[in-house]
C-alpha cells in the first residue's frame, strides 16, 4: 500500500509541475500574441492614419476643382478687380466666334484641365453663350474628344483672364472668403 500511495502522491505532483507548465507556457503564449496584437495596430492605425490623411488631401483637392470650376471665365472673387469682369466677359464671349478658339491649343500655354470638374461650368457658359453653343454644336463632335474642345477653350480663358489682369483661378486663395464678382451683364450661378 505505501508504495501505491507514494507512486500516486508522485503522479499528483507530476500533473500538478505539467499543470503549471502548461499553464505557464499558455501564458507566454497570450503574451506573444499579446504583443503581436499590440504591433498589429499600431501598424494599423498607422496605414488607417496616412489613408485618412490622403483621403483628406483628395477631398481638399477635388473641393478646390470645384469652386475654381464653379467660376465663370470672367468672374473673380477679388473685389477690387470686379471693374475687370466687363471687359474679361466680352473678351471671352469674343473667343467663341473663332473656331481656332476650340481645335488648337493656345501656343506656350500649358495646364493640367480635369473635364470632369468643369461640367457645371460648362453648363453654365452653353447658357449663357450662344455663340459657344453653337460652336460646341459644330465642332466637338468632329474633334478627337470633347475634353480636347473644352481644354482648348478654357486654355484660353487663362490668357484672357491674365490680360485683363484677373487673377489665374490656381491663384485665388479660396480662404479669402469674398463672394465671387460677376460680370454687370452676367446672371449670378444658379444655387447649387
Amino acid at each position: 500500500g505505501g508504495g501505491r500511495s507514494a507512486a500516486s502522491a508522485a503522479a499528483a505532483w507530476w500533473g500538478a509541475v505539467t499543470g503549471k507548465a502548461q499553464s505557464l507556457v499558455t501564458s507566454l503564449k497570450l503574451d506573444d500574441l499579446a504583443s503581436s496584437l499590440a504591433a498589429s495596430a499600431a501598424t494599423a492605425s498607422t496605414e488607417l492614419e496616412a489613408e485618412h490623411q490622403r483621403l483628406r488631401a483628395e477631398r481638399a483637392a477635388a473641393a478646390s476643382r470645384t469652386r475654381q470650376s464653379l467660376i465663370l471665365p470672367w468672374e473673380t472673387r477679388d473685389e477690387d478687380r470686379s471693374i475687370l469682369c466687363q471687359d474679361a466677359m466680352e473678351r471671352v464671349m469674343r473667343m467663341s466666334l473663332s473656331e481656332d478658339t476650340f481645335t488648337e491649343p493656345p501656343p506656350g500655354v500649358e495646364a493640367p484641365f480635369d473635364f470632369d470638374a468643369y461640367v457645371p461650368v460648362i453648363m453654365r457658359l452653353l447658357e449663357l453663350d450662344p455663340n459657344l453653343a453653337r460652336m460646341h454644336a459644330k465642332l466637338a463632335p468632329k474633334m478627337d474628344s470633347e475634353s480636347t474642345f473644352w481644354r482648348n477653350y478654357f486654355l484660353r480663358t487663362r490668357l484672357v483672364r491674365r490680360d485683363v489682369g484677373i487673377p489665374l483661378l490656381d491663384d485665388v486663395d479660396p480662404a479669402q472668403g469674398a463672394a465671387v464678382v460677376f460680370a454687370a451683364n452676367a446672371p449670378p450661378p444658379a444655387p447649387a
